[in-house]
């Protein structure tokens, strides 16, 4: 996809093209953060001879970046009155009377990546973006889910497929 736009109306372009970029650096988070944690525990046990806080912190970065990143990607295409960048926010300049096809396909992905992602945007909600008072003190009856690496591995997959089926509608000849 080197030129995100091409071949794209006009009305999903600009968004399509920002969805883009932003899953690009996700991908490029999770890549590193796999690279540096997730690669074995002698790797881990290096880190944390030479620096432990810094890679802690480093690693606690990265993971809270893709929990954010995929979070907000599955966000309402409205918050606070103002418009998000979201895949229902590509979703909705669809225009379903010219691609009826294009919205069903992309609508039922979407319900699928959501429910996929529901941990992820409980963690997001409780931990990353507000401080639930019972979570932060261990007394949550229901505490939040651990993330695991298959899941998130998952999720990315299905994003890729979600943002591929816009481009293949729009470009079925291309690679």
């Amino acid at each position: 996809m080197s030129n995100t736009k091409q071949n794209l109306p006009a009305e999903l372009a600009d968004v399509f093209e920002e969805l883009h970029q932003h899953i690009c650096w996700l991908h490029a988070n999770w890549l590193i953060f796999e690279q540096l944690f997730a690669t074995g525990e002698e790797r881990v046990e290096l880190l944390n001879e030479f620096a432990p806080i810094f890679f802690r912190l480093c690693q606690d970065s990265f993971s809270d970046n893709v929990i954010l990143s995929i979070a907000r990607l599955t966000d309402r295409p409205k918050s606070a009155g103002k418009d998000t960048l979201s895949f229902e926010q590509l979703i909705s300049k669809v225009d379903s009377a010219r691609y009826p096809d294009l919205e069903s396909t992309l609508s039922q992905q979407f319900a699928d990546l959501k429910t996929r992602c529901r941990s992820i945007r409980n963690v997001r909600d409780r931990r990353l973006a507000h401080n639930d008072l019972l979570i932060a003190l261990s007394l949550a009856p229901n505490p939040l889910p651990n993330i695991l690496k298959d899941e998130v591995d998952d999720v990315l997959r299905r994003i890729r497929e979600f943002m591929n089926a816009v481009w293949e509608y729009f470009n079925p000849n291309s690679e």
